[in-house]
Protein backbone atom coordinates (compact mmCIF):
# COMPACT_ATOMS: atom_id res chain seq x y z
CA UNK A 1 0.00 0.00 0.00
CA UNK A 2 2.92 1.86 0.65
CA UNK A 3 4.34 1.48 -2.74
CA UNK A 4 1.11 2.48 -4.60
CA UNK A 5 0.86 5.78 -1.90
CA UNK A 6 4.17 7.21 -3.35
CA UNK A 7 3.86 5.63 -6.62
CA UNK A 8 7.45 3.88 -6.24
CA UNK A 9 8.78 0.54 -7.48
CA UNK A 10 5.53 -0.84 -8.40
CA UNK A 11 5.64 -4.39 -10.29
CA UNK A 12 3.35 -6.18 -12.70
CA UNK A 13 3.56 -9.05 -10.01
CA UNK A 14 2.53 -6.62 -6.67
CA UNK A 15 -0.91 -7.54 -5.10
CA UNK A 16 -3.00 -4.75 -5.32
CA UNK A 17 -5.26 -4.95 -2.08
CA UNK A 18 -7.72 -1.62 -3.45
CA UNK A 19 -9.24 -4.65 -6.28
CA UNK A 20 -11.98 -5.96 -4.23
CA UNK A 21 -11.54 -9.24 -6.48
CA UNK A 22 -7.96 -9.89 -5.79
CA UNK A 23 -8.26 -9.17 -1.84
CA UNK A 24 -11.27 -11.86 -2.16
CA UNK A 25 -9.29 -14.67 -3.79
CA UNK A 26 -6.95 -13.63 -1.39
CA UNK A 27 -8.67 -13.84 1.61
CA UNK A 28 -10.48 -17.18 0.46
CA UNK A 29 -7.14 -18.90 -0.56
CA UNK A 30 -5.95 -17.56 3.36
CA UNK A 31 -8.59 -18.71 5.04
CA UNK A 32 -9.20 -22.15 3.39
CA UNK A 33 -5.88 -22.75 3.14
CA UNK A 34 -5.39 -22.47 6.78
CA UNK A 35 -8.77 -24.56 7.97
CA UNK A 36 -6.82 -27.37 4.79
CA UNK A 37 -3.67 -27.39 6.30
CA UNK A 38 -4.75 -26.98 10.26
CA UNK A 39 -7.58 -30.33 9.44
CA UNK A 40 -4.33 -32.23 7.82
CA UNK A 41 -1.84 -31.43 9.98
CA UNK A 42 0.19 -30.12 6.71
CA UNK A 43 2.88 -27.41 6.68
CA UNK A 44 1.15 -23.92 5.61
CA UNK A 45 3.47 -23.74 2.87
CA UNK A 46 2.31 -26.59 0.81
CA UNK A 47 -0.67 -24.59 0.64
CA UNK A 48 0.36 -21.09 0.53
CA UNK A 49 3.39 -20.82 -1.35
CA UNK A 50 1.58 -22.77 -4.84
CA UNK A 51 -1.39 -20.68 -4.14
CA UNK A 52 0.36 -16.85 -4.30
CA UNK A 53 2.74 -18.30 -7.10
CA UNK A 54 -0.57 -19.06 -8.60
CA UNK A 55 -1.55 -15.35 -8.15
CA UNK A 56 1.72 -14.22 -10.22
CA UNK A 57 3.71 -13.26 -6.67
CA UNK A 58 7.40 -14.40 -7.49
CA UNK A 59 8.20 -17.29 -5.64
CA UNK A 60 11.01 -15.85 -3.21
CA UNK A 61 8.31 -13.55 -1.78
CA UNK A 62 5.78 -16.30 -1.44
CA UNK A 63 8.06 -18.68 0.01
CA UNK A 64 8.77 -15.43 2.46
CA UNK A 65 5.24 -14.60 2.86
CA UNK A 66 4.43 -18.45 3.64
CA UNK A 67 7.18 -18.14 6.68
CA UNK A 68 6.34 -15.26 8.01
CA UNK A 69 2.34 -15.84 8.23
CA UNK A 70 3.82 -19.64 9.42
CA UNK A 71 5.96 -18.65 12.36
CA UNK A 72 2.71 -17.27 14.18
CA UNK A 73 1.26 -20.28 13.94
CA UNK A 74 4.35 -22.24 15.61
CA UNK A 75 4.43 -19.34 18.21
CA UNK A 76 0.89 -19.88 19.29
CA UNK A 77 1.16 -23.29 19.36
CA UNK A 78 4.14 -22.84 21.50
CA UNK A 79 2.35 -21.13 23.80
CA UNK A 80 -0.86 -23.20 23.82
CA UNK A 81 1.44 -26.54 25.15
CA UNK A 82 3.20 -24.44 27.40
CA UNK A 83 0.23 -22.70 29.24
CA UNK A 84 -1.49 -26.58 29.19
CA UNK A 85 1.97 -27.85 30.85
CA UNK A 86 2.83 -30.17 27.90
CA UNK A 87 5.57 -27.93 26.13
CA UNK A 88 9.02 -29.86 27.40
CA UNK A 89 11.49 -26.93 27.91
CA UNK A 90 15.15 -29.53 27.56
CA UNK A 91 13.20 -31.03 24.15
CA UNK A 92 12.31 -27.59 22.95
CA UNK A 93 15.70 -26.01 23.64
CA UNK A 94 17.88 -28.78 21.90
CA UNK A 95 15.53 -28.90 19.27
CA UNK A 96 16.18 -25.06 18.38
CA UNK A 97 19.59 -25.46 19.22
CA UNK A 98 20.01 -27.95 16.50
CA UNK A 99 17.65 -25.80 14.39
CA UNK A 100 19.64 -22.75 14.53
CA UNK A 101 22.89 -24.52 13.96
CA UNK A 102 21.86 -26.61 10.61
CA UNK A 103 20.15 -23.09 9.63
CA UNK A 104 23.39 -21.20 9.68
CA UNK A 105 25.37 -24.07 8.80
CA UNK A 106 23.08 -24.17 5.19
CA UNK A 107 22.77 -20.70 4.91
CA UNK A 108 26.67 -20.52 4.65
CA UNK A 109 26.89 -23.79 2.62
CA UNK A 110 24.71 -22.89 0.01
CA UNK A 111 26.61 -19.33 -0.55
CA UNK A 112 30.32 -21.60 -0.89
CA UNK A 113 28.69 -24.17 -2.97
CA UNK A 114 27.22 -21.87 -5.17
CA UNK A 115 23.76 -23.64 -5.22
CA UNK A 116 21.35 -22.51 -7.82
CA UNK A 117 17.41 -22.01 -6.91
CA UNK A 118 17.42 -25.42 -9.36
CA UNK A 119 19.73 -27.67 -7.80
CA UNK A 120 18.41 -26.73 -4.15
CA UNK A 121 14.75 -27.17 -5.07
CA UNK A 122 16.22 -30.86 -6.61
CA UNK A 123 17.83 -31.49 -3.04
CA UNK A 124 14.54 -30.66 -1.41
CA UNK A 125 12.88 -32.49 -3.60
CA UNK A 126 15.25 -35.36 -2.79
CA UNK A 127 14.96 -34.86 1.02
CA UNK A 128 11.12 -34.73 0.64
CA UNK A 129 10.72 -37.93 -0.96
CA UNK A 130 13.11 -40.02 1.13
CA UNK A 131 11.24 -38.87 4.70
CA UNK A 132 8.31 -39.87 2.37
CA UNK A 133 9.79 -43.33 1.88
CA UNK A 134 11.58 -43.70 5.38
CA UNK A 135 8.75 -42.51 7.18
CA UNK A 136 6.00 -45.67 6.82
CA UNK A 137 9.12 -47.99 6.71
CA UNK A 138 10.39 -46.50 10.63
CA UNK A 139 6.35 -45.87 11.94
CA UNK A 140 5.95 -49.53 10.37
CA UNK A 141 9.08 -51.22 12.90
CA UNK A 142 7.75 -49.06 15.67
CA UNK A 143 4.11 -50.49 15.43
CA UNK A 144 5.10 -53.91 15.25
CA UNK A 145 7.81 -53.59 18.16
CA UNK A 146 4.28 -52.24 20.10
CA UNK A 147 2.20 -55.31 18.85
CA UNK A 148 4.96 -57.71 19.96
CA UNK A 149 5.01 -56.41 23.30
CA UNK A 150 1.14 -56.47 23.71
CA UNK A 151 0.01 -53.41 22.79
CA UNK A 152 -3.41 -53.61 20.93
CA UNK A 153 -1.94 -51.28 17.93
CA UNK A 154 -5.65 -50.66 16.47
CA UNK A 155 -7.65 -49.36 19.34
CA UNK A 156 -8.61 -45.88 19.45
CA UNK A 157 -7.96 -43.74 22.27
CA UNK A 158 -10.70 -40.55 23.51
CA UNK A 159 -9.51 -37.50 22.07
CA UNK A 160 -9.45 -35.82 25.14
CA UNK A 161 -8.16 -38.12 27.13
CA UNK A 162 -4.98 -36.95 29.27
Amino acid sequence: MLKQKYNRNICDTDVDFNQTKQLSILLAVGFGGGWVAGALGLGGGSIFVPALVTMRVPPKVAAATSLYLITFSKVVSCCVYFLNGELIMGWALWLSMWATLFTILGMYGTRWCKLSQSSSVYFLAFILWLSAILTPIIAYFQLRDLALQGHDILKFSPICAH
